[in-house]
């Protein structure tokens, strides 16, 4: 067996490069492994969490308002592998917030928060301080006021106003920046084609301080952003005022009564589509039998929902003159029951009804007698039982003539079964 010659080795060069290549490698490993184990290492863009303490801020009612999103350069220190081997978000730097007990602006220490099985130290931090704004938490709630530019209407339309909704908002956020808002204003540009009918917009909730310079939002939080602004636009109608009468009798000349009404028109403004649909207004009955020469009769104005009066007009006189009516009493004799059910009798107790008060034109009442005018007890709407009982009497002048009763009339009846 040949020996080995160690002279032949030392002497190849090529030999000699990959022995000593091997050699070096071996002594690189037994330092790393025996000799110098603990080395610095710098991470560099290490985050900062400055909300990790926070809760030590809530003794006092305090809070973080503004983050300063920090990120900082660590030296840490152990052994080659395991410091070779860690990344930026193995390592928590933590804001120390310990002391903070009143609102302002701090420059906090950071530190290392120690994580399980940490076998490194952190022995520096740059920069080792990082600034922090502290303050109270409040809400307060502000009236939403409006810049509106415009609106146009044509004629014949009614600008009604304008509306907003929310009215009001509540804004929550750092008590220092709270205390610097003045308005809350919402814009709106009307400009453009003249309206007729309701338009809205929906705009931004801005905060203004004193100096009419606006608030950023960015630490604030708002119950609503934005506010719808409305402006309603009626359309205009005049309408004529009508109303109508009770206990009028069947054929009455109700043209030839003469009145006068303080206002026979009424103007309103509503939602087109509605106000088209109306060509009068009603506003109540007049009872024929309390109508007397100088009869008046005030009537409040209820109008439709959504509608307004434009003239601002509320109520309205209704009067009945005298001239050319005349008045007299009389005594009528002759009482008729009308529509009786087929198994009853009806028996009338009441043989006259005493000064029956008649008011009519001159021309009628001066040839009227007892004779012309008619009582009855109208038994078509009415629940029968046996027995005695005083009913109403309707008085009526038949034969399309401008007479009426003024008063109210009963009579006592029997009432009988079959």
């Amino acid at each position: 067996m040949k020996k080995l010659d160690f002279g032949q080795i030392f002497q190849s060069r090529r030999l000699l490069m990959i022995f000593s290549l091997v050699m070096g490698v071996l002594s690189w490993m037994f330092v790393v492994i025996f000799v110098d184990n603990e080395i610095p290492w710098e991470f560099k863009g290490v985050p900062v969490d400055v909300y990790a303490e926070e809760e030590l801020l809530s003794i006092n009612s305090l809070r973080i308002v503004e983050d300063p999103q920090a990120e900082v350069t660590v030296v840490v220190e152990g052994g080659r592998i395991v410091v070779g081997g860690l990344e930026e978000g193995e390592i928590r730097i933590v804001a120390d917030l310990e002391g903070i007990s009143t609102p302002g602006d701090y420059a906090v220490k950071l530190k290392n928060v120690l994580t399980a099985n940490q076998n490194y130290v952190v022995r520096e931090i740059k920069p080792s301080t990082v600034n922090v704004r502290v303050d109270r938490i409040t809400t307060k709630r502000f009236e939403v006021k409006m810049d509106i530019d415009g609106p146009q209407v044509p004629d014949g339309y009614l600008n009604a106003g304008t509306t907003i909704s929310p009215r009001a908002v509540e804004v929550t956020g750092p008590e220092a920046d709270i205390s610097r808002i003045a308005q809350c204003i919402v814009s709106a540009s009307f400009s453009g084609r003249p309206l007729t009918e309701n338009q809205t917009i929906r705009s931004e909730i801005k905060l203004f301080d004193e100096e009419g310079h606006e608030i950023p939002k960015d630490r604030l939080t708002m119950e609503s952003d934005s506010a719808n602004v409305t402006v309603q636009v009626l359309k205009q109608k005049r309408l004529p005022l009508r109303f109508e009468y009770l206990n009028m009798p069947s054929g009455f000349p109700r043209d030839d009564l003469r009145f006068e009404m303080t206002d026979n028109s009424i103007l309103v403004a509503g939602p087109e589509e509605v106000v088209d649909s109306y060509e009068e207004l009603q506003i109540g009955y007049v009872d024929l039998s309390e109508v007397t020469p100088g009869f008046v009769q005030v009537f409040d104005i209820s109008l439709p929902t959504g509608f307004i009066s434009v003239e601002n007009l509320r109520s309205v006189g209704v009067s009945f003159g005298g001239e050319g009516l005349t008045e007299a009493y009389f005594n009528v004799s002759q009482i008729t029951p009308v529509n009786v059910p087929i198994n009853y009798d009806v028996t009338i107790n009441t043989t006259q009804l005493f000064g029956v008060r008649i008011i009519g034109s001159s021309e009628v009442m001066e040839t009227l007698t007892a004779k012309d005018i008619v009582a009855e007890i109208d038994f078509s709407e009415r629940e029968l039982s046996t027995g005695s009982s005083s009913l109403p009497v309707s008085i009526s002048v038949p034969g399309r003539k401008l007479a009426w009763a003024v008063g109210e009339y009963a009579a006592v009846v029997t009432i009988d079964e079959k």
